[in-house]
């Protein structure tokens, strides 16, 4: 189940994308490495400012942001035959639920 913001996906800062990144990679208990990082404030935003942003940490690991008009839906995985990625999103869900640094 994706995370839902309430912002449209032009308002999202660099800043905000590397944030939620960083809570995705708590939750699926993953590194967020330098490389990750130079991505999310680079390309990583402008994908996401352009409508769709699809990023791959490692092989067999994704994670998206897209436009939803007023809102921005971000989800992953690790490997697509985790058998824990429904307990990790949840966690995602409430790591995104606290605030996010602008």
């Amino acid at each position: 189940m994706p995370v839902m913001l309430n912002l449209k996906y032009g308002d999202v800062s660099a800043d905000m994308l590397l944030d939620i990144y960083r809570k995705f990679c708590k939750a699926y208990e993953i590194e967020c490495g330098r490389r990750d990082e130079r991505f999310m404030r680079g390309p990583g935003t402008d994908a996401l400012h352009n409508g769709h942003l699809e990023y791959r940490p490692f092989y067999g690991a994704k994670f998206f942001g897209e436009n939803r008009g007023d809102q921005t839906e971000f989800w992953g995985y690790t490997d697509i035959e985790d058998l824990n990625q429904y307990k990790n999103n949840e966690v995602f869900q409430r790591l995104v639920a606290e605030p996010v640094q602008s």
